[in-house]
């Protein structure tokens, strides 16, 4: 009985007899998952990937582990790669004719490998030469299929999430000969996802440019795509989706100005496409984050023109969120799941407006379910985190969390929920390395300039405490959390004095009861400790005034003990077993809006939600 393995080959070669291509990729493609040893599988994939960077390093490692392999040597040979063999198994003569067969009329190897850019019959040609490699000389030569072992992950295609607009939605890094660094996402897969066709994909059949272009875009080469689609509206002008296909390419690379004329461009040229008013609305909110009426008008107009856009209703979503109009976002994911029922997004949307709506375990399984059908989609991975740590799983988020940061390094609110997730597992130290990181790169980042300190003082390093919240002090003077833990260091370093000036400098910007009740507890304490019993006896007696809920109840208790001693005429030093209590900085946690392109698309962030949470209290004994 054959195993799966047997049946996958057979349907590989059955697609290549066939003529179909990208499923015969896709066939071998998962035979390398299964069997990496098998140079048989790395010699087709040679005969079926799109560039010679690709079969270039194919045939190399082929013939790393088998060095005798003659089809992969020709392959070399005429691709420049190798020097001919002095005594090659097929005679000279035989392998120039099978080149000239195989590009008739084009000039000699020499002068082609010195070209920047292959024709796209020149590429035909090598493809052609090395599918009869692969196919006949082996035959040929009657050489047995050796099995080598190899690692093709440098040259897999990349796998994007499904989506019916242009844009890659699955972020995953451009594959290169040799990964360094972090490891692409996609090479986790057990199998590539057979991605959604382009929304706009009309047949260019007198521009070869245009379907080279779409086949730059798959390979995130936003200047080549943009290049070749220049090429083709030179070749077919007044091509509406060539136009849109150029605004696409500047909006990816991060050109919105640009991006937007050309949207226009494109809507002046026909007024009913759609995709159109979906792009420009992107390219509006990047550039101008605040330019929501005219972003909203033209997803509106997008869906009155093709009610069946899924992205128009996907990116409408942020705005209702951003209204906090929950019933609305449930209207449009419910019409953007009809038409991509399959599609991870919808989980991932749905998680995000269950979030907003603060209902964390329902978010926690979408967001789930959104990796389950598509691991590469790297914004469930934010959003997988956020709803753990909204739903108590604190330390549990740290998996997900660090595997967003390793591609998103730069996402502030991200970075965040990493330390919150570093903290609950009593990893300070390398919660301080993420904190410095940031530092580095935004230095007037006040709120980070607070949570280090907040962490030194976990370390119980009150000089370097000091440091930082007299620096977010200074970028901040209105804020109580700072100049409240400017006190707290002096407190912490012995010098009460200063720690009560502190404090009483701190009186003004405390308005809730909870900071007050914070605020009197350690003006007492330091006023004790600096031998003014009665003005400390106030103190204590006002904070017990204070409603029970808003006070700890540690300090409740300390303080009736410590009226109870100051009654008397006896100056009785405070007890060293009460601790100094740092209440620390909460932690700001923001819902995350997807969107169905996260990079480098920026779609409308919404109404940022504060959900206090307390890290674990740090203490320190004097």
């Amino acid at each position: 009985m054959a195993t799966p393995e047997e049946k996958m080959r057979e349907e590989a070669f059955a697609a290549v007899e066939a003529g179909d291509r990208n499923r015969a990729r896709d066939l071998f493609t998962r035979l390398l998952k299964v069997n990496q040893s098998n140079p048989e599988y790395w010699l087709w994939m040679s005969a079926l990937v799109d560039t010679n960077k690709e079969r270039i390093f194919c045939l190399t490692e082929v013939l790393r582990r088998d060095p005798e392999n003659a089809s992969a040597r020709r392959g070399l040979v005429v691709l420049g790669q190798i020097p001919p063999s002095e005594n090659p198994v097929v005679p000279m003569k035989v392998q120039k004719r099978n080149w000239q067969t195989a590009a008739t009329n084009e000039p000699d190897a020499k002068a082609m490998r010195q070209k920047t850019i292959m024709t796209i019959g020149i590429t035909v040609g090598v493809v052609v030469l090395l599918v009869g490699a692969a196919f006949g000389l082996t035959k040929l030569l009657g050489q047995e299929k050796p099995t080598p072992t190899y690692d093709f992950a440098a040259f897999l295609p990349t796998v994007p999430t499904p989506t019916q607009l242009a844009t890659p939605s699955a972020v995953v890094r451009s594959p290169t000969p040799t990964f360094i660094g972090v490891t692409p996402l996609w090479m986790q897969l057990d199998a590539t996802y057979t991605p959604t066709p382009l929304y706009v994909n009309t047949p260019h059949a007198a521009s070869e440019a245009y379907k080279i272009g779409l086949r730059a875009l798959d390979r995130k080469d936003y200047s080549a795509f943009y290049e070749y689609m220049i090429q083709a509206a030179t070749a077919q002008p007044g091509s509406v989706d060539i136009v849109y296909y150029m605004a696409e390419a500047r909006r990816l690379a991060g050109d919105y100005d640009e991006a937007v004329d050309l949207f226009t461009e494109a809507i002046r040229m026909d007024a009913r496409f759609a995709p159109s008013y979906v792009g420009r609305s992107r390219a509006r909110l990047a550039l101008d984050e605040t330019d929501l009426k005219q972003a909203r008008a033209d997803l509106a107009e997008a869906i009155s023109i093709d009610p069946f856009l899924p992205d128009a209703y996907l990116d409408s979503i942020n705005f209702a969120l951003a209204d906090e109009d929950f019933a609305e976002a449930e209207e449009l994911l419910e019409k953007a799941a009809g038409l991509l029922p399959d599609s991870p997004l919808i989980p991932l949307y749905k998680a995000q407006v269950y979030l907003a709506e603060e209902k964390p375990a329902e978010a926690q399984v979408e967001a789930q379910r959104a990796l389950d059908l598509d691991m590469t989609l790297l914004p469930a991975y934010r959003l997988l985190g956020s709803a753990m740590q909204a739903n108590g799983q604190v330390a549990e988020s740290l998996e997900p969390l660090e595997t967003y940061i390793l591609y998103e390094e730069d996402d502030s609110e991200a970075l965040n929920l990493l330390i919150n997730a570093y903290v609950a597992t009593d990893q300070t130290e390398k919660a301080l390395t993420v904190l410095t990181t940031v530092l580095e790169k935004d230095k007037i980042n006040w709120q980070a300039f607070l949570r280090r300190a907040d962490l030194y003082m976990t370390l119980n390093q009150p000089p370097e405490a000091l440091a930082d919240y007299q620096q977010a002090f200074r970028i901040n003077p209105f804020s109580f959390r700072a100049s409240m833990g400017i006190g707290l260091a002096y407190a912490a370093n012995d010098q009460p004095r200063n720690a009560y000036m502190q404090f009483e400098y701190t009186r003004g910007m405390a308005d809730s009861d909870e900071e007050k009740a914070e605020l009197l507890y350690w003006l007492a304490r330091m006023l004790e400790e600096i031998n003014e019993p009665v003005a400390a006896s106030n103190h204590w007696k006002q904070l017990l005034e204070l409603p029970a809920e808003a006070v700890d109840p540690e300090w409740i208790a300390y303080a009736k003990a410590r009226l109870a001693v100051l009654a008397t005429a006896t100056n009785t030093p405070i007890p060293p077993t009460v601790t100094r209590t740092l209440r620390p900085t909460a932690t700001v946690t923001q819902t995350f809006t997807p969107s169905s392109t996260r990079f480098p698309t920026r779609t409308l962030v919404p109404t940022s939600t504060r959900a206090p949470s307390r890290t674990p209290t740090p203490t320190r004994t004097p």
